[in-house]
């Protein structure tokens, strides 16, 4: 059996490709490993701009909307480019728990359950009520 990447999903990973290559030259990721805090608040949010962090979340969450190939192609090319950054974890872990734990909230009648049960407790949360 033979995979291969369709048209969008290359064009996908060379558009990642040129914005990595563009913002994590080898300098400025040396940069970044020597300064005292290694983080870059401007990279970060060009990353959540671009929509990159929630690679995995639906278009109308403000994400991409991608599946797991998208985010393994996006992944490769962040590896790639050393980008010194909790951009795998943001992006491969905490954006789609978010997106799963906050699915509900978008159903109305959910909504108002929770809100039902936020008036009940005085907003007080509780796992399992």
């Amino acid at each position: 059996m033979r995979f291969h990447f369709d048209e969008e999903q290359r064009l996908f990973q060379q558009s990642a490709r040129e914005f990595f290559e563009g913002e994590c030259s080898a300098e400025s990721i040396r940069e970044l490993w020597e300064s005292e805090t290694g983080h870059s608040p401007e990279l970060w949010s060009k990353l959540a701009e671009l929509g990159l962090l929630g690679v995995l979340v639906p278009e109308d969450r403000g994400g991409l909307g991608l599946d797991e190939t998208g985010l393994v192609l996006l992944l490769e090319e962040a590896g790639r480019a050393a980008l010194p950054l909790p951009f795998a974890e943001t992006a491969a872990v905490a954006a789609p728990l978010l997106r799963d734990l906050l699915a509900p909230a978008h159903d109305s009648a959910a909504q108002a359950s929770a809100d039902e049960r936020a008036r009940e407790t005085g907003g007080a949360g509780a796992l399992g009520t």
